[in-house]
């Protein structure tokens, strides 16, 4: 009877566990306002989601483009419509849909996805799946595919977020064509960023927002906002300043360069107006660079670039 108990008691918690770490798919197409922020030739590319179409009865999501830098004929510019149907993502404009995405491939597999300039698609293979961990702490499963016109063309798709050559041009065949991904937004709040991005700098007019991609000052009700390291390069301990031109909430998170909080000197905390100052030290991280962010009143106002040498 012991063991029997026993027995049961195992397959009971087998279930939970299971249950726990069952992973639910993250659809790439919702109802949510969603934007990708891309780099490309123009050079950068805003993609946004906006408004229904129905085409043969199924709704598909309209998706549009503003070309950062370009002429007004270049802004909101209609790209035609997406869905997505058992994990396949479809893109549909004047004539039958093609596909985009299909995030049920396992390793081994192929697929001849919608490509420029190949008018056919482009043959891809999926050489490995991992997983990623995005900034609000879930998990996503991640694909690389081979190009077929060599590795120098791997493409890397990430679950509910698409390719990071581009939402619309997975797979593309050569750097002429490809969009680089920066960030991904959902209903205003950040969900993906791109490492690669986090130390670069944006013409007036383009933010793409991720945890270190601010300018380093911005203004509250009219006036600035400092936030500075004293040394910004540092092996023990480093000094953050900040001034406040009026009582506020505050947060001061330090990111590491993917976009992960390592700690946080202040968090939803009230503080007058004035100058302060945080001590920082970091014992229990590796070299490299790290952000300090400052939010205001639950606004990102400023960050500061730091760099740990022990």
């Amino acid at each position: 009877m012991k063991k029997i108990i026993l027995f049961c008691t195992a397959i009971v918690f087998s279930a939970l566990v299971f249950a726990q770490n069952e992973h639910t798919y993250t659809p790439l197409i919702t109802d949510k306002n969603t934007e990708w922020k891309t780099e490309d030739w123009t050079p950068y590319e805003h993609y946004y989601l906006q408004g229904d179409t129905i085409f043969d009865s199924l709704k598909y999501r309209k998706i549009y483009v503003n070309y950062f830098g370009g002429t007004p004929e270049f802004q909101n510019v209609y790209m035609g419509g997406l869905i997505e149907i058992d994990k396949k993502v479809y893109i549909r404009g004047s004539s039958a849909s093609i596909l985009l995405y299909d995030f049920n491939l396992i390793e081994g597999e192929q697929i001849r996805v919608r490509g420029i300039p190949e008018e056919n698609g482009i043959l891809l293979t999926v050489s490995a799946i991992d997983s990623v961990q995005l900034l609000n702490g879930e998990w996503r499963t991640r694909w690389y595919l081979d190009n077929e016109h060599g590795t120098a063309f791997t493409d890397i798709w990430i679950e509910g977020i698409g390719s990071l050559n581009g939402i619309l041009k997975p797979g593309a065949a050569t750097t002429d064509y490809k969009t680089t991904l920066i960030s991904q937004f959902q209903d205003g709040e950040v969900v993906y960023c791109n490492p690669d991005f986090t130390d670069k700098v944006y013409f007036e007019g383009f933010n793409a927002d991720c945890n270190a991609l601010v300018s380093n000052t911005t203004t509250i009700d009219n006036k600035t906002s400092f936030l500075t390291a004293t040394p910004s390069i540092f092996n023990h301990q480093t000094q953050l300043h900040f001034s406040l031109p009026k009582s506020s909430n505050i947060s001061l998170h330090i990111f590491n360069h993917q976009g992960q909080i390592i700690t946080s000197l202040y968090d939803k905390e009230q503080l007058q107006m004035g100058e302060h100052q945080q001590s920082l030290s970091l014992p229990n991280v590796s070299n490299g660079i790290y952000y300090a962010v400052l939010l205001v009143n639950g606004r990102r106002v400023a960050t500061q670039k730091l760099v740990l040498i022990k």
